[in-house]
C-alpha cells in the first residue's frame, strides 16, 4: 500500500498540482471550459490548486496540512502501541488532536478516526517512497542535462 499511495501522492499532487505541469496543460483546460477560464492564466489556475486549508479528510488535505493527518494518526498508534491509551478514547483523542493541529473538529467519526482504511497500511512510508522517487528522478534529469551540455561542447 506505500508503494500505491507514493505513486498517487506524487502524480496528483508534486506533478499535478505544479506550475509547471499546468504551463503545459492549462490550454487544454481552457480549451474545454472558454466561458469559465477566458480571464484565468496558467499560474492562477495552479495557485488556486494549491490553497491552503485545512480539511478534515486526509485525501482532500492540501500538501501543507497533510502532513498533519499523517502526525494525528502516528501519535495516536504509538500511544495504543505502548498501553498509553483504550481504543474506546480513539475519536475523542483524534478529534482532540485535530481541533489542536488543524484547528477544526470532526462532527461524526466518519469524518475522523473512521474516515481512513489507509490509516493501517503504512502512510508515512508512502510519502518516503515518493520523496525519493521524485529526487531520483529529477537527479537523473538533471545529469542527462548535464551530459547533454558536456557532449556539446
Amino acid at each position: 500500500m506505500g508503494a500505491h499511495e507514493s505513486q498517487s501522492r506524487l502524480w496528483e499532487n508534486a506533478i499535478g498540482r505544479s506550475d509547471a505541469y499546468w504551463r503545459g496543460q492549462f490550454a487544454v483546460v481552457r480549451q474545454a471550459f472558454p466561458e469559465q477560464f477566458a480571464s484565468v492564466d496558467a499560474a492562477t489556475f495552479a495557485r488556486a490548486l494549491n490553497k491552503v486549508k485545512p480539511s478534515l479528510i486526509r485525501i482532500e488535505a492540501d500538501e501543507v496540512t497533510y502532513n498533519l493527518h499523517i502526525i494525528v494518526r502516528y501519535e495516536l498508534e504509538k500511544a495504543l502501541i505502548n498501553g498509553d491509551v483504550a481504543i474506546e478514547s480513539l475519536p475523542s483523542l483524534w478529534n482532540a488532536k485535530y481541533h489542536e493541529y488543524l484547528g477544526i473538529e470532526p462532527m461524526r467519526d466518519s469524518e475522523g478516526v473512521l474516515q481512513d482504511i489507509h490509516w493501517s497500511s503504512g502512510l508515512a512510508i508512502s510519502r518516503v517512497i515518493r520523496w525519493v522517487i521524485f529526487t531520483v528522478r529529477k537527479f537523473t534529469l538533471h545529469c542527462a542535462r548535464i551530459s547533454r551540455i558536456s557532449m556539446s561542447g
